[in-house]
């Protein structure tokens, strides 16, 4: 098989392993050419590892595979398990502290879906919590996650080991890109504490999901996670903050993890879909939730929900599969290698006008922090 062909029955195997019904993947993984080593190095750039290892031990594969192999099985799994047991320790103890600030929030996406939309957490691994609060409760809601010894992450702007004075300018860049564009602060756990970081938000997926704070908050329910009750969305909302969320990030952020919750949920909350298309309706997201799900049909080539007929009536997405696939090696590359392919995923989106300003602010940003770290004596990463 050539070089082309390997990478074409890779990313087949991966698309079949990724859909919410596994008996695809399960026959067609005993006799597939394929570099496993390459798939598992794929599925863990697009976050999506801990699905692939699930549905590997589910068909029996890893004494197939062979040793090295079938230990990445196993520790993708463990891993998984981990998080969720770890995650269980951050809600207990989130739902305590912001009780007793008096702080209203809920709880989105990874712990969310891990427990009701995959139905095992060793098939959704996440790293953080997320977090929504509303706006005025910020500084609360912050004062509690410092109370819990939690700090402010600064990752998206600075990596490694950071002086007092890099840190302070860290901080400070941080929090003004993730105002303007993100508006969601990461925070950091305690070391050593069994706990997850915590991602605070007070919009989710802002200049794609037009609803507006009050709105929103309507449409939070209870959900009981191994023992604590947990506030979330309902269905439908939830259903239209993964649209929004799948599409919003710029490419080099992308990953088809995104796809993949989306697609997954769609069918946990099938009977919820009539819901979803009315609560479309009145957020104005009918058009976009029709585009996204015409992108989950060619990424997983299955036929999901049609949006009340907007599918037949909106250009199928033209996002070529090979930008998606590769959206993981963007990041590394040159500002110029990376505006092109940027600008032909932000189109088809019909999202230019919230990923390019992003793309070049975290740019600017990550650029500002190097010429601080030179200015305040060390070396700037390369």
């Amino acid at each position: 098989m050539t070089a082309g062909g390997a990478d074409a029955a890779t990313r087949a195997l991966l698309r079949l392993a990724l859909r919410p019904d596994g008996a695809a993947f399960a026959a067609a993984a005993g006799s597939a050419a394929v570099d496993w080593p390459a798939l598992f190095d794929l599925a863990q750039a697009h976050k999506v590892e801990a699905l692939l290892a699930a549905r590997a031990a589910a068909a029996g594969l890893p004494a197939r595979l062979g040793e090295d192999l079938g230990e990445r099985i196993a520790a993708a799994q463990r891993t998984a398990v981990a998080r969720g047991e770890m995650a269980a320790r951050t809600l207990a103890m989130l739902a305590t502290a912001f009780g007793e600030a008096a702080v209203p929030y809920f709880v989105i996406k990874g712990s969310v879906l891990a427990h009701e939309v995959y139905g095992a957490p060793e098939r959704r691994r996440f790293s953080d919590i997320d977090v929504v609060v509303r706006a005025a409760d910020v500084p609360r809601a912050e004062a509690a996650l410092e109370r819990l010894g939690y700090r402010l992450g600064v990752w998206l702007i600075a990596r490694g080991e950071l002086s007092a004075a890099e840190r302070a300018v860290a901080e400070r860049l941080t929090r003004r890109f993730a105002d303007r564009h993100l508006a969601a602060h990461d925070w950091a756990a305690p070391p050593r504490r069994g706990l997850l970081g915590v991602d605070l938000h007070w919009r989710i997926a802002p200049d794609r999901l037009p609803a507006d704070e009050n709105a929103l908050w309507e449409h939070v329910r209870a959900l009981s996670l191994d023992g604590t009750t947990v506030p979330t969305l309902s269905p439908p909302a939830a259903l239209l903050h993964l649209a929004a969320h799948a599409t919003r990030h710029y490419l080099a952020n992308f990953r088809l993890l995104h796809l993949c919750d989306l697609a997954w949920a769609a069918q946990r909350y099938a009977s919820e879909w009539p819901a979803t298309v009315a609560l479309a309706e009145r957020w104005r997201m009918r058009s976009h939730l029709a585009r996204v799900f015409a992108l989950v049909e060619a990424v997983f080539d299955t036929a999901p929900p049609d949006v009340a007929g907007a599918r037949e009536r909106t250009t199928r997405a033209t996002v070529d599969l090979d930008l998606l696939f590769g959206a993981p090696r963007y990041a590394q590359g040159t500002l110029r290698a990376r505006l092109g392919p940027e600008l032909r995923w932000a189109w088809a989106m019909r999202s230019l006008h919230v990923n390019i300003p992003t793309f070049f602010a975290i740019t600017a940003a990550r650029a500002r922090m190097r010429r601080a770290r030179a200015g305040i004596g060390q070396p700037a990463p390369r």
